[in-house]
């Protein structure tokens, strides 16, 4: 059991790095004549997202903490290009429509556990 959610959190995260790298615009210059540093934008002129992102835990529980330290990890990998609006179970989606929401795109951010 554990081998498998570690093996799912491990997938996210290469996902989320992934999503990261292309949030990157690293083709264009920034006016010195190509010398180091080429690339590199100041991160606040670059765009910032702020995406939805609704859970099925209740608020206080075990999990829904677990998942207030994921949207910290997003928001620390993303250089705060990335701010997720964390909700608890029942505010943006019941438990059962959540994936449902995210495919329609009410949502951007879903935290579900397929398990039975």
């Amino acid at each position: 059991m554990r081998k498998k959610l570690s093996g799912l959190f491990i997938l996210v995260l290469v996902a989320l790095l992934s999503l990261t790298g292309c949030l990157n615009d690293t083709s264009s210059s920034n006016g010195n004549g190509g010398s180091e540093g080429e690339g590199v934008e100041n991160v606040d002129t670059q765009e910032k997202f702020t995406w939805k992102y609704s859970t099925i835990y209740a608020d206080g529980s075990i999990q829904f903490e677990r998942d207030k330290r994921f949207k910290e990890l997003v928001e620390q990998l993303s250089n705060g290009q990335i701010e997720l609006e964390l909700h608890p179970v029942g505010v943006l989606s019941d438990a059962g429509q959540l994936l449902d929401t995210v495919s329609d795109g009410t949502i951007e951010v879903g935290g579900d556990w397929p398990g039975t």
